[in-house]
């Protein structure tokens, strides 16, 4: 997987291998990888620190400790999610998205 087109300085790019989908993140750019290159799917507005990301199949959300940012199931679609908190970590607990720092932006990368 080229990922030269990410200039990001360290820890960048971030991979994230999940059950239907893999996405490559930049520092404000997130991608997927089709199997031969890497297409841009959503770029943020604002900088936050590293992306961490829970999946179910095809519905992702993720959250760089600034915004959180969902794929819809159906549509394959990222969006900026209101109704979700921002968080700088995150794990699937049998089913439940626990996160850590809530709402905690600037933290940083």
């Amino acid at each position: 997987m080229a990922t030269d087109s990410i200039n990001d300085a360290f820890p960048f790019p971030q991979i994230f291998t999940f059950i239907n989908v893999i996405i490559v993140c930049g520092l404000k750019k997130i991608y997927e990888w089709d199997g031969s290159s890497l297409t841009l799917k959503y770029t943020a507005l604002v900088a936050g620190g590293t992306w961490s990301a829970v999946d179910f199949y095809d519905y992702v959300y993720m959250s760089n400790g600034t915004i959180a940012v969902v794929r819809d199931a159906q549509s394959k679609v990222y969006s900026l999610s209101s109704a979700l908190p921002s968080a700088t970590a995150m794990c699937d607990y049998n089913g439940q998205v626990m996160i850590g720092a809530p709402d905690m932006s600037d933290l940083g990368a």
